[in-house]
């Protein structure tokens, strides 16, 4: 992982708030003692990286939360997974493999439900029955 993507890691995990002010410069949000001397130096060294990497992950949470009717909160968690190139944590893992939500691509809450498997986190029918298969509702909803 490269030095600015474990910072901005780094940042994230100590409840940092990252963003892009009016003006192009990066706005730090942080509780008190997280930005220790080192971590001003790291951040001051790193600030073109850091505010690319902002853009990028607003960017991607927006989208996810626009296009693919994430709450924000989750729509963040995504995206900061994407940036930062790391395996999902065990939450967006489904409990069996393989069984994710095809609108918002969780598989944490997916309950029978009598038409199939629906996820209770987005609230739709993920997985309809038919005759003896079980097949995603996106691509049966696609075809009407």
């Amino acid at each position: 992982m490269s030095v600015v993507k474990s910072l901005f890691g780094r940042l994230i995990d100590s409840g940092v708030i990252l963003s892009i002010e009016a003006d192009g410069g990066l706005s730090i949000d942080a509780p008190v003692g997280v930005l220790t001397e080192g971590v001003v130096a790291e951040v001051r060294a790193h600030r073109e990286d850091l505010l690319a990497m902002v853009e990028q992950w607003g960017e991607r949470a927006a989208i996810m939360e626009y296009d693919g009717g994430l709450a924000r909160v989750d729509a963040e968690r995504l995206a900061l997974v994407d940036v930062l190139g790391d395996h999902p944590t065990p939450e967006y893992l489904p409990e069996v493999p393989g069984w994710l939500c095809p609108w918002c691509r969780r598989g944490d809450q997916l309950a029978d439900d009598p038409g199939g498997m629906r996820c209770d986190r987005c609230n739709r029918l993920a997985w309809r029955w038919i005759e003896h298969s079980c097949v995603r509702a996106d691509f049966i909803f696609s075809e009407l």
